[in-house]
């Protein structure tokens, strides 16, 4: 977490950012995840009137995302998906949606969570990014059918050109990846490489 925080502290100062960290209780001690859902619902309006509806936040335990997303769609503010975004975490509980009957629909599911989002203007425009463009099954026609305006992509596995629509964008990691190996040889900052 250390070393996270870090990372975030010198991305931000790099890119005229202020980084501040707030804390909140992790769910698997004795207050467990009613008692951390519950401060999170507490604090994010305070943290949004302070900071303003201009700020991104970001958690780092499951267990806070509902309670943080269902707050910012309230008061405003972003939400910086984590890792493993899914519109499974956080998001059915936080928008009030059953899924009951879409029986592992994952389309269905997917629009529905999209929809709600712009519905309660919590998007006007939905952008992804993937590091690996895997693009399996029917994920071209998903991607055609969804709410998303465009995907940046990776050239770590090169897209079929039968696969390639409007909405993609690919972006090159070979300078990124020189400009790093440079960087870590010299004993530089690693996260200039991104200005």
């Amino acid at each position: 977490m250390s070393r996270r925080v870090a990372i975030m502290k010198a991305a931000c100062e790099e890119f005229g950012m202020t980084f501040v960290l707030e804390t909140a209780p992790d769910p698997t001690t004795d207050v467990g995840v009613a008692g951390a859902q519950a401060y999170i619902l507490e604090k994010a309006p305070e943290w949004i009137e302070k900071y303003g509806t201009n700020s991104a936040f970001f958690c780092t335990n499951d267990a806070h995302t509902e309670p943080l997303l269902k707050q910012l769609l309230e008061y405003g503010g972003y939400f910086v998906e984590a890792d493993l975004p899914s519109p499974l975490m956080g998001y059915p509980g936080a928008l009030g949606l059953d899924f009951t009957d879409a029986g592992g629909d994952f389309e269905k599911i997917l629009k529905t969570v999209e929809d709600a989002i712009v519905e309660k203007g919590g998007a006007v425009e939905v952008y992804a990014c993937a590091t690996h463009a895997v693009l399996s099954g029917p994920a071209i026609e998903r991607i055609k059918n969804s709410a998303i305006k465009e995907v940046i992509l990776l050239d770590t596995i090169p897209v079929p050109e039968d696969k390639m629509i409007d909405k993609f964008t690919v972006l090159p990691t070979a300078p990124i990846f020189a400009e790093a190996i440079a960087r870590i040889y010299n004993d530089k900052p690693f996260t200039a490489a991104f200005s």
